[in-house]
């Protein structure tokens, strides 16, 4: 593998998962995108402070007393697992010998949504694809989020990416 691959994937993918927060900013102020409130960056850190901890499920995130420093903890883990899937693309893109592409980024994007459907919404009590959420829209909210991911994947490889 290629180090500095691995390392501009890690970049475009912390650069894409800002992306993917500002548009979801932006989305929740115009109240279509979803309930952030509900899956922000607290509820990451919560989630991740317990599983160091040992707890792997919740009977629902929310009702899980809150951790000391849980945002902080939310942002880094959250951004790391975007530079982890960022170069993760990159390798296998390396893998393949293609260019980036919108189309790919773009499927790659959608694709990381399975890890939130059937890994992050069950061990939060939310079910698979969210289905326990009540009133969240947790499954639509997670395809837009990780479709925007993927478009920041594309738009700083656009600019990123050796030609």
């Amino acid at each position: 593998m290629d180090i500095q691959v691995i390392l501009l994937g890690a970049l475009v993918g912390a650069l894409a998962t800002l992306i993917m927060d500002l548009d979801s900013l932006v989305g929740y102020r115009m109240g279509y995108a979803g309930s952030p409130p509900r899956t922000g960056f607290h509820l990451i850190g919560r989630w991740f402070g317990y599983l160091l901890r040992g707890k792997l499920t919740h009977k629902t995130i929310l009702a899980t007393p809150a951790l000391p420093h849980e945002v902080p903890l939310g942002v880094v883990v959250h951004y790391a697992i975007g530079m982890i899937l960022g170069s993760l693309y990159f390798s296998l893109l390396l893998t393949f010998s293609i260019s980036p592409t919108l189309i790919t980024a773009l499927v790659f994007g959608l694709a990381t949504t399975v890890f939130t459907w059937f890994i992050l919404h069950p061990s939060w009590g939310y079910g698979c694809l969210g289905a326990n959420a009540k009133g969240m829209r947790l499954t639509y909210f997670s395809v837009f989020n990780h479709i925007t991911y993927g478009f920041g994947l594309f738009l700083w490889s656009y600019f990123l990416y050796p030609r």
